[in-house]
């Protein structure tokens, strides 16, 4: 398990990069702060040792961190210290395995070396970078067209091109959205049925796999 080691009372904790909603500051922080949905502990600011693509898509804004690594920027984000039970809980909140998957990267994690020391030099204090692997939630299933798509170094929901982050409480309606679109919107203006899941064109590693019929509207973005 990345970074895992061992917390009072026998604990196993791990490590997590967050780089979208739930950040400090972002809109579902506050389930983090929820104590019934396990332990999370901030570690510090943090950014990928290497880059990929992060993109803001659906009409509800949602960041996604591609399954394309070399493609887009560093990632900046923040680290947590997490339980077995939020790490559950964000299993179930992202839809892993099912819609963002859950794998392994590495980040630079940013600690103040002494927080509290006082300044006797005129110098600020100094801080360090440590090399961790953590657990992400990456979108592996997409669109080839999702990677022409702006890719941002940092999400926030204040400064992404003035797309506002929209709730949207069901996770199948949300992705059903991403799953359905081509770059041309020829699925369908007001609506789309997929009942067929076989084709007879290569696929190339990022197609989408849509392994049930599903009916959904179809949203360009």
């Amino acid at each position: 398990m990345p970074g895992s080691d061992k917390a009072d009372r026998g604990k196993t904790m791990t490590y997590v990069f967050m780089y979208g909603t739930l950040k400090r500051q972002e809109a579902n922080h506050y389930h983090l702060q929820q104590k019934e949905n396990g332990l999370a502990e901030f570690v510090g600011p943090a950014h990928t040792e290497t880059k990929y693509p992060l993109v803001v898509a659906t009409k509800y804004n949602l960041p996604f961190l591609l399954w394309a690594e070399g493609s887009g920027h560093q990632i900046h984000g923040e680290v947590y210290r997490i339980d077995d039970r939020m790490l559950n809980w964000l299993d179930d909140f992202e839809g892993h395995p099912t819609y963002y998957e859950r794998d392994r990267l590495k980040v630079f994690v940013t600690k103040d070396t002494d927080q509290n020391a006082e300044v006797t030099d005129g110098t600020a204090s100094k801080s360090h970078e440590q090399l961790l692997e953590c657990w992400a939630y990456f979108l592996k299933k997409f669109p080839p067209h999702t990677l022409k798509r702006t890719t941002y170094s940092e999400y926030s929901n204040d400064t992404v091109d003035g797309k506002t982050y929209l709730e949207e409480s069901d996770m199948v309606v949300r992705f059903e959205q991403l799953l359905l679109l081509d770059n041309n919107d020829n699925i369908g203006k007001a609506g789309a049925m997929i009942q067929d899941t076989q084709s007879a064109e290569p696929r190339s590693d990022h197609s989408v796999d849509i392994s049930v019929s599903v009916v959904a509207p179809a949203y360009k973005f």
